[in-house]
């Protein structure tokens, strides 16, 4: 009797010991199966960081310059001068560049390819001045606002400094620099410049979508 109670026991040890470790070998077989899910779905959620958007071509930068010159209706302003017919022609010299160019141009060269071109406007009433200046870069750095004026301790000191103020906001390969000059005492409030801002990046969506 006691030898059978003996067998006995060690079956059922064996039968225990067997059940737990298959249990445990399921369970550490689930974790790395879930471990293993989680990993490739968190690979396939990963956005690529390339920029695959397309950069405007030369001729497509003179075309959104020309809409923007001819079409952009800013209220209480009227345009006073653009360069669609006469394009500037820029000497520097090259040190500034980084010895990259001597001229404002595509080619860095002296051609009518100039990399910048301005549309100037005029406020009505009290003769507020504001630039907007297109800038042709080769290279994509998107849409977005990459400086805008910041007070500090000189142009609250000096009034002739707040009656300048310039934002910069970027367009696929271009930059296009939002400047805005009081004609009078007043220095140019963050209302007016958003006002500006407001309006080109609207004209510029609406030319994205309209690709």
């Amino acid at each position: 009797m006691g030898r059978c109670m003996d067998r006995w026991g060690k079956r059922c040890k064996l039968l225990l010991y067997t059940v737990v470790r298959n249990s445990v070998d399921k369970v550490i077989t689930s974790i790395i199966t879930l471990l293993v899910f989680l990993f490739l779905t968190g690979c396939n959620d990963v956005k690529p960081t390339t920029n695959n958007e397309t950069p405007l071509s030369y001729d497509q930068y003179l075309s959104l310059y020309k809409d923007m010159a001819t079409n952009l209706d800013l209220k209480g302003y009227q345009k006073t001068e653009d360069n669609t017919v006469t394009p500037y022609l820029i000497q520097i010299d090259p040190q500034v560049s980084f010895n990259k160019r001597e001229f404002m141009t595509k080619t860095g060269e002296q051609t009518t390819e100039s990399t910048q071109a301005r549309i100037v406007f005029k406020k009505s009433d009290d003769g507020t001045i504001v630039y907007i200046d297109f800038i042709y870069l080769d290279k994509i750095i998107g849409n977005n606002l990459f400086y805008s004026d910041v007070s500090s301790k000189t142009t609250v000191s000096n009034p002739n400094v707040s009656k300048y103020n310039t934002d910069i906001l970027g367009f696929k390969n271009l930059l296009i620099k939002v400047t805005l000059i009081s004609s009078n005492e007043n220095p140019i409030s963050k209302e007016q410049q958003h006002f500006v801002d407001k309006h080109v990046v609207e004209f510029l969506a609406a030319a994205n979508s309209g690709k």
